[in-house]
């Protein structure tokens, strides 16, 4: 996804399932709304961008949302 190159003080988060009892939490670039979320099986979620870029493949749940916090 083609991103200009501003930095966003609350970053996006992708939050995918916890792998041996650790969160998994990833930064994506823009905002929350610039992904979409779909689930293609049961329990299997696939995560696009705008441009139909597959960011994440895999179980679920996932979601998309703004950090609560900067950093």
């Amino acid at each position: 996804m083609k991103m200009p190159l501003e930095a966003e003080l609350f970053p996006t988060l992708l939050t995918m399932p916890s792998w041996f009892g650790k969160p998994e939490v990833k930064v994506l670039p823009g905002l929350p709304q610039h992904y979409s979320i779909e689930e293609v099986l049961p329990d299997w979620f696939v995560v696009t961008d705008l441009d139909g870029y597959r960011v994440y493949s895999g179980l679920g749940p996932v979601s998309v949302e703004q950090s609560r916090a900067p950093f």
